[in-house]
């Protein structure tokens, strides 16, 4: 892990971020005619091949892995309406309690 400051604008200059780059050394094999490819896209836009990679890697984890929706995010799903007319002396909770109904 690296130190690294960050100036964040101060009145006089002199603010700074302070944070660890959290980044995690790994070794994949792959094969030689894909990394040619990356590497030589990644000189053609003047980036390295391991930012394109890291750049894959999340990619992946944003559309496979993380969660894309919450319950919240869900529009309820119609099931049509009662079966029959719902009166004041209906016992709407005892019937959700009640393990004798259908």
């Amino acid at each position: 892990m690296r130190d690294a400051c960050v100036p964040v604008g101060g009145i006089d200059g002199t603010a700074f971020i302070h944070y660890k780059n959290h980044m995690k050394t790994i070794t994949i094999n792959v094969s030689e005619p894909v990394y040619d490819e990356f590497r030589q896209y990644a000189r053609k836009v003047d980036r390295k091949a391991s930012e394109l990679i890291r750049e894959a890697m999340e990619l992946y984890r944003q559309q496979h892995m993380q969660r894309r929706t919450t319950l919240r995010d869900r529009r309820p799903a119609s099931v049509g309406g009662p079966i029959q007319p719902i009166t004041a002396e209906d016992n709407l909770l005892g019937e959700m309690l009640d393990d004798t109904r259908d």
